[in-house]
């Protein structure tokens, strides 16, 4: 997701959600650009940002290719997160109380392993662009594996506090 200069993204946050549940319930262009250009906040931005030229249907149709697929993506995510959360308390107690994170783990290497996998199909990465999204998923995965060592390691390390110096349960007196 790049940063986004145009009219409609300097606006405020709560007229841009606004405008993108707008599209999402397919409201027409013309209809929007009125609504958008009608409001005094959006007037406020257009005169301090865009000498006052208002926004166009032009300007609409780069959002809508631009920062509503961006909102369409982050809701997306959003719903996920939503939907592992909910799910996350069934899992609780079958997972031993594992971390979110640590549960995550397989399929977070599983999906840069697909990426991968598809950017070496057709033997090395030829372009620039695909050793560089190569490179960044080696990273990726050399920092999943560390994170995994040093999850290992903290177990290790609380097994041996626990075996050493936790007062054992045999024999000992209740009072």
């Amino acid at each position: 997701m790049s940063t986004r200069i145009g009219k409609i993204a300097r606006l405020p946050y709560s007229v841009r959600n606004e405008l993108n549940q707008r599209l999402l319930n397919n409201e027409p262009g013309p209809s929007l650009v009125a609504w958008l250009n009608a409001r005094d906040d959006v007037r406020a931005v257009l005169k301090t940002r865009f000498e006052s030229r208002p926004i166009t249907e032009d300007n609409l149709s780069e959002w809508r290719r631009g920062g509503f697929e961006d909102w369409l993506r982050f809701q997306e995510t959003r719903d996920w997160i939503a939907e592992l959360v909910g799910k996350s308390s069934d899992t609780l107690e079958e997972t031993d109380a594992l971390a979110v994170t640590d549960w995550l783990a397989t399929p977070l290497a599983i999906a840069i392993g697909q990426c991968i996998h598809d950017l070496t199909t057709n033997g090395t990465p030829q372009t620039l662009e695909q050793r560089k999204n190569l490179l960044a998923l080696c990273r990726e995965v050399c920092q999943h594996r560390r994170g995994d060592h040093a999850q290992q390691e903290l177990r290790l390390k609380r097994d041996y506090f626990e075996a050493t110096f936790k007062p054992s349960q045999k024999g000992a007196k209740s009072d």
